[in-house]
């Protein structure tokens, strides 16, 4: 009855205001529903495995985190208990923080293995970092983290070990599903609010600091947004995920969510724009992702996220003089479809000759965003992950 409620109104304005011709091809309808649902299955999912943005109330247990425990054989042990109910032990391997495994049991009983070592080494700290998330169903999540960072010197120029000025991070990988599916991605993040090397006194040089920051003079500079790009190549689900998340505070993982975030997705070679929009973009403490606009081949959408990326919303026509019209809010616009869905972007799709009919993620897309992943994980030490 809710849904009916919310989307009767506009199913009558649109049937009101169509004119006289053939209707628009059902299944053009539904494809546009089922691309819009397998992108906010993969935003959500993307933003998750990155920034570990769980709903609240997901949970029902109590968090909780042990001591290191010294394994007497130059390793350490940790026990820590998520509010979804994830028991993980962590092993570190003494010598260095980015040398760890992690045993990882979620309370759906499926059972992750992590493991991370340290490939290449920058002036006695991490240089490059490798990661390999292996899980009981067959799936698996590997990549490499590049830290791009610069020695400090003493007053004759020579390194000081183990101390460095690290300005950004590059991670390269693979998903791997047990059914075939892959996806590729890169994420590249400023990890400095400046390009200003404090360590040494110094600007980084101009090719770094226009690669890793906005801005033509050296002391405004400002940090890039993180700027992810995903390929799915390989298995029921072709296209890619371009997205430009701000970030609050460089380093920290936490979203900007005072400015919007933007992207694009291409999914079976339709491209659609898309931006995430804060509610309160005054309030840096409570905002959050709140509406999600859309737009492509002659039509635009809008849409309310819910705090698990459920939602709902319109997707209208914006050909020629009804797009026009649409621009100007004028109550000629034409329905496209209205859709409802819920955490798993499954749900309810009305095109717009009154047609109801059960919606949800391509193939491929829905098994990304089931796969049980801890998430990106950190190259300076252990983290519990989702």
């Amino acid at each position: 009855m809710k849904l009916a409620k919310y989307l009767l109104p506009v199913l009558g304005l649109t049937l009101a205001a169509a004119s006289p011709g053939p209707a628009r091809p059902r299944q053009r309808e539904m494809d546009l529903a089922t691309q819009h649902l397998s992108s906010i299955s993969l935003l959500q999912r993307w933003s998750q495995a990155i920034y570990r943005l769980l709903p609240p109330g997901q949970g029902h247990c109590e968090p909780s985190l042990s001591d290191w425990v010294d394994n007497g054989d130059d390793t350490y042990t940790r026990v820590a208990i998520t509010s979804d109910c994830t028991r993980i032990v962590t092993t570190n391997y003494g010598r260095f923080p980015s040398d760890y495994d992690q045993e990882l049991d979620y309370s759906n009983g499926i059972k992750e293995q992590l493991r991370v070592r340290t490939v290449s080494r920058f002036n006695n700290g991490p240089g490059s970092v490798r990661f390999e998330h292996r899980f009981s169903t067959g799936d698996r999540v590997e990549y490499d983290q590049e830290l791009q960072q610069e020695a400090a010197v003493d007053a004759s120029g020579a390194p000081r070990p183990g101390i460095n000025y690290w300005y950004g991070l590059i991670s390269r990988g693979k998903v791997r599903l047990a059914d075939g599916q892959c996806l590729h991605f890169e994420l590249r993040q400023t990890k400095s609010p400046t390009p200003y090397n404090f360590l040494n006194r110094t600007y980084l040089r101009e090719e770094i600091r226009r690669e890793w920051f906005v801005g033509d003079n050296q002391e405004t500079a400002t940090p890039k947004p993180d700027r992810l790009q995903v390929r799915m190549d390989c298995g029921r689900l072709r296209g890619s995920l371009e997205m430009e998340v701000p970030i609050a505070v460089p380093g920290s993982g936490r979203p900007d969510f005072t400015r919007n975030t933007t992207g694009s997705i291409v999914l079976n070679g339709k491209r659609m724009k898309f931006k995430l929009i804060p509610d309160r973009p005054q309030d840096p403490q409570d905002a959050r992702w709140r509406y999600w606009q859309t737009s492509g081949a002659g039509y635009h959408g809008t849409f309310e996220l819910g705090t698990d990326f459920s939602g709902r919303g319109n997707a209208f026509h914006t050909r020629g003089r009804v797009g026009a019209s649409a621009s100007r809010g004028n109550a000629s616009r034409r329905l496209h479809f209205s859709a409802r869905w819920n955490q798993q972007g499954v749900g309810t799709v009305i095109l717009s000759d009154g047609q109801t009919l059960p919606g949800g993620p391509f193939g491929g897309a829905l098994d990304f965003a089931s796969l049980k992943w801890s998430g990106l994980a950190s190259a300076y030490g252990p983290a519990p992950g989702l």
